[in-house]
């Protein structure tokens, strides 16, 4: 769906202009990249972005889980 296709676009390029993202992906640190996104990315009242949501809108059929949810 474009409206799916359209959420996701805003989040890859939200998180690629990110450059405290973009300095821990260039650094390996995953575990930084996760935590920063689950505290400032998810969940924000400019677009709610939530993996449920970007799951949806990319048509994934597998669940991606995040060290906050694998807790769980």
């Amino acid at each position: 769906m474009k409206i799916d296709r359209m959420f996701f676009d805003r989040f890859e390029h939200s998180v690629r202009d990110n450059p405290t993202i973009a300095q821990a992906v260039e650094a390996g640190q995953w575990d930084r990249v996760i935590d920063y996104v689950n505290r400032e990315v998810f969940d924000r009242p400019e677009e709610y972005y939530t993996l449920d949501k970007l799951r949806k809108a990319a048509a994934v059929d597998r669940r991606v889980r995040s060290s906050k949810r694998s807790s769980a």
